[in-house]
């Protein structure tokens, strides 16, 4: 059984358009975060694998539940299904 891995780019770009929506700049989000700017930016550019401590803290930086920012993780395993591939339940 293997693993997919998961979809960074979308999950960073859905994690921008959350910073985007409440109008957090990058640098604020890094601040309050307590987090390198490069990393916010690595994160949303799909670049860089947040840790859990990370999503947790943008998470509460944006007001949003983590789940809110990884959602689009399930959302892309389940189009993935659709699309004929595969999943290990």
């Amino acid at each position: 059984m293997s693993v997919p891995a998961p979809d960074l780019a979308a999950l960073g770009a859905h994690i921008r358009e959350v910073r985007e929506r409440v109008g957090v700049s990058i640098d604020l989000m890094a601040e309050l975060a307590q987090i390198d700017r490069k990393t916010v930016m690595r994160t949303e550019g799909g670049q860089h694998a947040a840790s859990v401590r990370t999503l947790h803290a943008m998470a509460f930086v944006l007001g949003v539940p983590v789940s809110e920012l990884v959602r689009v993780l399930d959302e892309t395993s389940s189009a993935t299904d659709l699309a004929g591939g595969t999943k290990n339940s």
